[in-house]
């Protein structure tokens, strides 16, 4: 499944806040072994909180 960042999150991709809604929406997902495609077109600002929340969280 494709996800538009741009239209979920905005032109700003900034907040653990909005990294958390990316990743609640495509964990579920993941774990049902789907294909999942994040787009990133028009997307002008990354920060690191938003990777951390939206990628970065693992289960042990």
């Amino acid at each position: 499944m494709k996800h538009e960042i741009l239209t979920l999150i905005g032109k700003n991709c900034i907040t653990p806040g909005d990294g958390q809604k990316v990743y609640d929406l495509v964990h579920p997902e993941l774990l049902a072994l789907n294909e999942v495609e994040l787009d990133f077109a028009g997307v002008e600002i990354f920060a690191s909180p938003f990777f951390n929340f939206a990628i970065g969280p693992s289960n042990p």
